[in-house]
C-alpha cells in the first residue's frame, strides 16, 4: 500500500516538474537595444498566457549572434565618428588672427607683384634712356661733291594763263656723300625735294629714294634736278644778261633726314641736316663742277 502510494507520488512528482524552454531569435534591423536583446524569454506552462506573451516579445541574444550584433553596432559608430571629424575639419572656423594672417599674406603677395612691375619698368626705362643718350652723338655727316649741268635752255613763251614770258628748261645731276659714324645702329635716311632756285624762283627740283644706312658706312648719292618751261616772268631779262657773262647765280637748299631704331619703334632717334649751296652757272660749261669748301653751309 505503501509502495503504490510511492509511485503515484513519484509520479505526479514527475509530472508536477516544470519543463523550461529557450527561445532564440536571429536579430534583426529593429533590435538594436542592448536592454530588449539582453533581456531572456523563459516560459513555463504554469504562467499565465499574458505573462507568456509579454515575454515572448521579448528576445534574448546569446552565443555568436549576440557578439556579432555588437561588433556590426561599433563598426557602424566607428563610422559615424569619422564621419563627423571630417565635416568638423572642413567646416573648422577661424579666429581673427587666422583671417589677417592669409589677409597680410595676399596683400603681401599683390605688394611684391607691384614692386616688382614698378622695378621693371624703372629698369627698363633707365635702359632706354641710357642707350638714346648714348646714339645722339652719332650724327650723320653729308658732303657735297659735285654738280653738272646737263641742259640749260631758255625762251619766248607763254604761261598757263597765255601770258607772254621767257621760258626756262633745266637739268643738272648733283653727288654728294653721307656717312654714318654710329657704332651700333643703322640709320634710315630720307630727305626732303632738292630745290634750285633762281632770284626766289623755284626753276628745278629733285629728290632721292629713302634708303637704310648699316653702321660705319658711307653712301654715295646722284640726284637728278630738272625743270621744264618754268616761266620766269621779269627775272628773265637778268638772267640773260648773266649768262652772257658766263655766271648764273644759283642756290640749292633741301634736308636731309636720319632715324634710328634703337630698341624697335619704342627708342628712336632722330637728326637732321640742312644744306645750303651757291652754285655758279655758265651754260656753255658741261663739265661737272665741284663744289668749294666754302660754297655750301651745313646746319
Amino acid at each position: 500500500m505503501m509502495h503504490e502510494k510511492s509511485e503515484t507520488d513519484s509520479t505526479s512528482t514527475s509530472s508536477a516538474s516544470p519543463k523550461c524552454t529557450y527561445i532564440v531569435e536571429s536579430p534583426s534591423c529593429d533590435s538594436h537595444d542592448d536592454k530588449s536583446s539582453m533581456n531572456s524569454a523563459r516560459t513555463t506552462p504554469a504562467e499565465s498566457p499574458s505573462h507568456s506573451s509579454q515575454m515572448s516579445s521579448e528576445s534574448r541574444v546569446s552565443g555568436p549572434y549576440r557578439f556579432s550584433l555588437i561588433g556590426k553596432h561599433q563598426r557602424n559608430v566607428l563610422k559615424r565618428k569619422k564621419v563627423f571629424s571630417v565635416i568638423d575639419e572642413e567646416g573648422e572656423d577661424y579666429g581673427d588672427d587666422d583671417y589677417y594672417y592669409y589677409h597680410d599674406r595676399q596683400v603681401t603677395r599683390q605688394c611684391r607683384f607691384v614692386m616688382f612691375l614698378m622695378g621693371f619698368v624703372m629698369v627698363f626705362t633707365a635702359i632706354c634712356l641710357i642707350t638714346w643718350g648714348a646714339s645722339r652723338p652719332y650724327k650723320f655727316h653729308v658732303q657735297m661733291k659735285s654738280w653738272k649741268m646737263n641742259n640749260f635752255y631758255y625762251g619766248e613763251g607763254t604761261d598757263n594763263t597765255g601770258v607772254s614770258t621767257k621760258l626756262l628748261t633745266i637739268n643738272c645731276t648733283v653727288k654728294m656723300s653721307i656717312q654714318n659714324p654710329a657704332t651700333f645702329f643703322g640709320i634710315h635716311v630720307s630727305s626732303t625735294a632738292l630745290n634750285i632756285f633762281y632770284s626766289r624762283i623755284l626753276i628745278g627740283s629733285g629728290q632721292f629714294v629713302d634708303y637704310y644706312q648699316p653702321k660705319k658706312s658711307q653712301q654715295n648719292l646722284s640726284v637728278n634736278i630738272e625743270g621744264r618751261q618754268v616761266p620766269l616772268y621779269g627775272a628773265g631779262v637778268g638772267m640773260v644778261m648773266e649768262n652772257n657773262d658766263g655766271s648764273v647765280p644759283l642756290k640749292l637748299e633741301f634736308e636731309i633726314h636720319s632715324q634710328a631704331n634703337l630698341m624697335g619703334r619704342l627708342v628712336q632717334t632722330k637728326h637732321r641736316r640742312r644744306v645750303f649751296c651757291i652754285m655758279k652757272m655758265d651754260s656753255q660749261n658741261n663739265k661737272a663742277i665741284d663744289f668749294k669748301q666754302d660754297s655750301c653751309s651745313y646746319s
